[in-house]
């Protein structure tokens, strides 16, 4: 990913505990995700971005950078409405990693 939760973490001047306790997630479910061990469900996802004061379409508006906004957002509602959701988000959030 171009940019982390961590960076993002760390640039808010958080530590995890305060992440976990703000996001009312555990301390290893912060530090396995950072550390790419876990991949969030789209709500513990979307509570994290909550948390640093970022919506979906801010946190990944650096990978529209070819795309227009409209389409992002349509793509983000799309999963938001999908049954599969969680599966799609894990796969998505894995391609990112390859890239």
């Amino acid at each position: 990913m171009k940019i982390s939760l961590r960076e993002i973490r760390q640039s808010k001047g958080m530590i995890q505990q305060e992440l976990a306790d703000k996001a009312n997630l555990s301390l290893p479910f912060i530090s396995f995700i950072e550390n790419g061990k876990r991949i969030p469900s789209l709500e513990s996802f979307i509570v994290i971005l909550e948390v640093f004061d970022m919506s979906l379409s801010e946190f990944f508006l650096p990978y529209s950078q070819d795309s227009d906004d409209e389409e992002l957002l349509e793509l983000l509602v799309l999963l938001q409405k999908s049954p599969h959701k969680d599966e799609y988000i894990g796969l998505f959030l894995e391609m990112l990693k390859l890239s």
